[in-house]
């Protein structure tokens, strides 16, 4: 069992994909695209006319310029062009600075999407599939409005982004789409004691469970009160 979840179930419903096959897969010129974002964003400063290797990938960040009329990085290559910002861009803790421009921001989408969600009025937390070059993995980013346009922020890259020019780089396939604020007071509903993964790909079926039995949530709360006054 994994998260009370058996394990085949899991595995099933939320495995990543390897190697797909060739019709499946993004296109070579995203990927390139999606890596070179990626290794970019972890840069404090540009080394123009530097070539680099990454994800064995030969990374070129002369195709990476910024404009200084509209304040974003522009990637052009050929046909393909993607306008962003850094996402470490929009804080200024440096602990989480520190952390969107290092190694150590990869693995956390689900995490991290909640926890910088509060940050953004009425933004929501998308859940879906990415698909970068032979890979597809399920994802979580935030999404909020500013301006009549919709952004996502990718915390795994370091990505401000349109939703538009998102989907076009990772082909993302939306799965759910919840709103952070009840999302936040429903998880200290659950105590922590959930799959954030679990929860953020079914939550509605999740709460119409809890409110059907509402009175052991109630008895939970009880307890904890009762813990508390002892």
């Amino acid at each position: 069992m994994i998260n009370c979840v058996n394990k085949n179930t899991y595995n099933l419903l939320f495995s990543d994909y390897h190697n797909l096959p060739q019709i499946d897969q993004g296109s070579y010129e995203n990927e390139m695209a999606y890596y070179t974002i990626d290794y970019f964003t972890k840069l404090k400063e540009k080394n123009k006319g530097k070539k680099n290797f990454f994800n064995n990938k030969l990374i070129n960040l002369n195709k990476i310029s910024f404009n200084k009329k509209t304040k974003q990085y522009i990637y052009r290559n050929k046909n393909l062009l993607i306008t962003f910002n850094k996402l470490s861009d929009c804080f200024n803790d440096m602990e989480v600075i520190k952390e969107l421009t290092s190694e150590k921001r990869y693995h956390k989408c689900h995490i991290k999407s909640v926890n910088i969600s509060s940050n953004f009025k009425k933004s929501k937390i998308v859940t879906g599939y990415a698909t970068i070059g032979n890979e597809k993995f399920l994802h979580s980013v935030v999404e909020y409005e500013s301006y009549g346009q919709n952004f996502i922020l990718d915390w795994t890259i370091n990505l401000k982004i349109t939703k538009e020019q998102y989907i076009k780089l990772t082909d993302f396939e939306e799965i759910t789409s919840l709103n952070s604020e009840e999302i936040l007071d429903e998880l200290k509903i659950f105590n922590s004691n959930i799959n954030l993964k679990v929860f953020l790909l079914f939550r509605d079926e999740l709460i119409k469970d809890m409110q059907k039995n509402s009175h052991i949530f109630n008895i939970n709360q009880e307890k904890k009160l009762i813990k508390k006054k002892n």
